[in-house]
Formats: C-alpha cells, sequence, structure tokens
C-alpha cells in the first residue's frame, strides 16, 4: 500500500478510487496500467531473450491440483524434454477447490505459466485475463 501511495505522490494522480468496500482504478490509473503491463512484457520478453542467449535454462511453471493430476501432461512432457533442453518444468500446487477457479486464473503469469485443469466454459470467459 505504502509503495502505491507512493507511486500517486511521485505521478501526482490518484491511481485507485479508495472506498470502504474496496478499491477501483481511476481513469489515470486506467491508463497507467496499460502502460505498466506493457513495460512489464517487454521486461519479461528482454529477460527471455537474455537467459536464451547465455543457455540458461527456462523454467516453465505448470499448476496442477490433487483434483487435477497432471499425469497425462506429463506423459506428453516426458516424450517432448529432449527437444527442449533449456526448459525446465516445476509444479505448483493449485487449490482444488472449485469455488477457487478465478484465483487460480489469477496465478497464471504470476506463480504459474499453465494450469491443468476442468473448467466449464462460462467461467473460462469470465475470468480471461486481458
Amino acid at each position: 500500500m505504502k509503495q502505491i501511495n507512493k507511486l500517486e505522490q511521485e505521478l501526482g494522480v490518484a491511481l485507485f478510487t479508495r472506498t470502504s468496500t474496496g478499491v477501483t482504478l481511476t481513469p489515470a490509473g486506467k491508463g497507467f496500467k496499460g502502460y505498466a503491463e506493457q513495460i512489464v512484457n517487454l521486461v519479461n520478453q528482454a529477460l527471455v531473450a537474455s537467459h536464451q542467449y547465455s543457455g540458461q535454462r527456462q523454467v516453465i511453471r505448470l499448476g496442477t491440483s490433487l483434483m487435477h493430476p497432471s499425469a497425462p501432461f506429463m506423459a506428453t512432457w516426458n516424450q517432448i524434454k529432449a527437444a527442449l533442453p533449456n526448459y525446465q518444468l516445476t509444479v505448483t500446487q493449485l487449490s482444488g477447490e472449485a469455488a477457487s477457479s478465478n484465483r487460480e486464473y489469477a496465478m497464471l503469469g504470476q506463480e504459474c505459466d499453465i494450469m491443468i485443469g476442468t473448467f466449464d466454459q462460462a467461467t473460462t470467459r469470465q475470468s480471461r485475463i486481458s
């Protein structure tokens, strides 16, 4: 919270409207968010490119849960991993609760790169990352 307040002070604009029920982005915040996402994406692309040139291994973070075992994906990974020597797979445990699918979608790009699971079409459409 302190970092957001400091950022707003430095920018001289409010990025969020704060109420007793939560926060929402202001018009300035929505505009800033788009540029911030572009910056983060460019930094991530630069990191990927620099790692490729240095020969370092790239990590693919797989999100899975007890309710949605990753065995079918792991069988496929075992078949193709020899062709991808610069990649390493790590497994991140997701919550097994069906009601937590929105939280799991929020993990994409933060704690995991891909997820194994079953989700209905309405949930997928509603939770789509923009």
